[in-house]
């Protein structure tokens, strides 16, 4: 392959031919703050993409594709792949900090796609290079190549990182009173909860739900993290019962973001936003961040906190012309290394577009994009982050919440979709059924009987065109499989357990298994279903069914 450099001014700096290309400290020098790489790739055997923005793979070849990546959101890597989800030409830039805007145009004359790679170059850049791989391999055990090449492991993490975690998001959205903390931590402890996330609503006395007319100017009034004592009187002793309960306790931020109502000719300069709700500050401005940082430090004194879930980090903008990655990035390393100053032991939730490799160090959890009632949605994004992030990784699901009225199968469904990762539940759990309660029950019970399991196995992601196949999980020759089509029975035939989120019945060798249903080799742990005989192998079915 060639490979083109070329600078701001567009002049031509080196021709690289192979298939890595070094960026050297001379192309650094002469880049005058940005550099071009381009190349072109043969339109054979394609068929499909990835790239981390997805939350799951592009059966199409489209005419254009573009990926905005630095160090506050995505990471600069793009698959191409048959149809087969065999990899064709899988490439990454090593320079995960600084902003990269990747873009492919197709060129149908000439049966190729033009490539252009572009990238700010700061004074801090240090050479880096462009890496291609050829390999025929499925494209999604190549990531694990791509960390490996970039020394990125997965770090230690407290064992709070792995509980189950209730969040009162989608339940009360700001529409929060301490009677209902209280009594949702108690219920949440109960049933087998380990971490306790108040979400937005906490740090203004305004209660709210989010609805097509709010949400135009939802975070109009955030700004200072203080707690609206106002809304939440005795806040600090709430924490205390909550903790008492063996609850960790996490309080949400945006810490880059500024309500319109506390902006003033003072305020940092803004880089995005909406008017009429909030500003994204310039994380450039240290000002404005040690504010941040010392009233998150206040709460953390004050209130004992274990942790923050940190939010819309990725809503600093990339520009290659304008960059703000590396300061965003190095925001990122100390509002981490302050929050672990005052508490070595604090949880740190980073949501999807910022969970790359390149923050991997910042936080403890990786959670899911949001993606309420969907539970199929919410396993792609955990099987995406589980791509991107490797084993080993504390990787969250969206919360799962559902209609009051809904089945006790899809119920299920969405708790075997939440075990994927460390499971995450949004309802309100005091007004759940005795029967929904169960399910909620168990599937926590099931989560934390395998949670050493999924912390330390090796996961395994098949694709079926753009939707999942199977998704899989083996530690010390036990192996838990997600089935959801056919193209994923040869690894269902091949494990221990089988969960069902599918609305297929699938027939195993030991008999039929229901959608929203479980088979566990040698299991005594959970009930068999009432119509169904006991087999050397339990076959767990529709939650409907079970004798509770």
């Amino acid at each position: 392959m060639e490979f083109l450099i070329y600078n701001r001014r567009n002049r031509l700096l080196d021709t690289v031919h192979g298939t890595n290309v070094p960026v050297s400290d001379g192309c650094l020098k002469q880049a005058e703050g940005k550099l071009e790489i381009r190349f072109s790739v043969p339109i054979i055997d394609l068929h499909g993409y990835w790239k981390p923005d997805l939350f799951r793979p592009r059966m199409q070849l489209d005419w254009k594709i573009r990926l905005e990546s630095a160090g506050n959101r995505n990471f600069p890597y793009l698959a191409l792949f048959n149809a087969a989800h065999r990899n064709r030409l899988s490439f990454y830039s090593t320079n995960l900090i600084d902003d990269t805007v990747i873009r492919l145009a197709m060129n149908q004359q000439e049966c190729r796609y033009d490539v252009t790679v572009e990238i700010a170059i700061t004074p801090e850049t240090e050479p880096f290079e462009l890496i291609t791989d050829c390999s025929n391999a499925p494209w999604p055990q190549l990531l694990q190549n791509c960390r490996e090449r970039l020394g990125i492991h997965a770090p230690e993490v407290p064992d709070g990182a792995w509980a189950p975690v209730y969040c009162t998001w989608y339940v009360r959205h700001a529409a929060l009173d301490t009677a209902f903390l209280d009594e949702a931590a108690g219920e949440a402890a109960e049933l087998g909860f380990g971490t306790f996330i108040v979400d937005d609503g906490w740090s203004y006395n305004t209660s709210r739900r989010v609805t097509p007319e709010s949400v135009t100017t939802w975070y109009d009034e955030i700004g200072p993290w203080k707690v609206a004592e106002q809304k939440l009187p005795d806040f600090a002793g709430h924490v205390r019962r909550a903790r008492k309960l063996g609850l960790n306790y996490l309080l949400w931020t945006a810490p880059f973001f500024i309500g319109e109502k506390h902006i003033t000719p003072e305020s940092a300069p803004g880089v995005a936003g909406e008017p009429g709700s909030y500003r994204v500050f310039d994380p450039a401005c240290t000002e404005e961040f040690e504010r941040v940082l010392g009233e998150l430090g206040e709460l953390f004194h004050t209130y004992r906190l274990d942790g923050l879930k940190v939010d819309f980090l990725a809503h600093v903008p990339v520009d290659p012309d304008r960059p703000h990655g590396r300061d965003a990035w190095n925001a990122f390393r100390r509002l981490s290394a302050a929050v672990r100053m005052v508490n070595p032991r604090a949880l740190i939730e980073f949501r999807q577009f910022y969970s790359t490799p390149a923050t991997l160090e910042f936080a403890t959890q990786f959670r899911a994009n949001d993606t309420p009632f969907d539970y199929l949605e919410n396993l792609h994004r955990i099987a995406q982050l589980r791509i991107m992030l490797g084993d080993g990784v504390a990787i969250h699901a969206d919360p799962a919440c559902w209609h009051p009225r809904e089945s006790a199968s899809n119920i299920a469904r969405h708790m075997i979709c939440a075990v994927a990762g460390v499971p995450m539940v949004s309802m309100d759990l005091a007004a759940l059924s005795p029967d929904r309660r169960e399910i909620v029950r168990e599937w926590l019970a099931f989560y934390n009987r395998h949670c050493e399991r999924f912390r330390c196995g090796h996961w395994n992601v098949r694709y079926d065109g753009d939707q999942l196949a199977s998704l899989s999980v083996e530690h010390r020759g036990y192996k838990i499989v997600w089935l959801l089509s056919a193209a994923g029975m040869p690894d269902a035939e091949k494990a221990d357990c089988v969960l069902n989120p599918s609305a297929q019945t699938w027939m195993l060798k030991s008999g039929p298994l229901s959608p929203g249903g479980r088979f566990e080799s040698g299991s005594s742990a959970t009930p068999r279903t009432e119509r169904q005989p006991a087999l050397p192998h339990e076959i767990h079915n529709n939650h409907k069914d079970l004798v509770i």
